[in-house]
């Protein structure tokens, strides 16, 4: 699943720092490996708990989610298609409940309603920072390679929390994970 996630997602998180030439491949490699780790870590368990509630899973189930969410996201990035990794591991975790008879329909409404409500924030969020920052920014006194620099370091920033916010579902975690006893 983190293979998948990396090729299909790490692009977003420093793609367009590279491709300005403003980040280094290997220093942008490096960062977002980094935090996705980090992030997976620190808050993985959230989003594990918040899929787990989907339906009942045993530990085989748990493999076959995983790498059936992978399969599908790596043919999807090899294609070229865009495709989401929450959703297609979220599909993955419905198709075992359909066969288990067994789906938490309020789980999964609060998994789309944060589909929609996730790209409406962030529009949001987005409109204010921006008049925000260019307001700060426009009224600094600061030379052109200041200027790059700081630019720099704001993608630096901006990649290295999209890193970390990345792969909050690819850790899977002993507690709450298993039906039943844990492991």
């Amino acid at each position: 699943m983190g293979w998948s996630l990396g090729s299909n997602d790490a692009a977003n998180c420093f793609g367009s720092a590279v491709a300005s030439r403003m980040v280094r491949f290997w220093t942008a490699a490096i960062l977002c490996a980094s935090f996705a780790l980090i992030g997976a870590l620190v808050e993985g368990q959230a989003g594990i708990e918040t899929l787990v509630g989907l339906t009942q899973i045993d530990l085989e189930q748990a493999v076959v989610i995983t790498v059936a969410a992978a399969v599908t996201v790596t043919i999807m990035t090899v294609f070229g298609l865009p495709v989401s990794t929450s959703q297609a591991a979220v599909g993955a975790i419905l198709g075992i409940g359909f066969l288990n008879q067994e789906i938490n329909l309020a789980g999964l409404g609060k998994v789309v309603l944060c589909w929609f409500g996730t790209p409406i924030g962030a529009v949001v969020v987005c409109a204010v920072l921006y008049k925000l920052l260019a307001l700060v920014y426009n009224r600094l006194p600061i030379s052109v390679i200041r200027a790059d620099i700081l630019l720099r370091i704001g993608l630096i920033a901006a990649g290295s929390y999209a890193s970390f916010t990345l792969a909050p579902i690819t850790l899977p975690t002993r507690r709450r994970y298993l039906s039943g006893p844990a492991c």
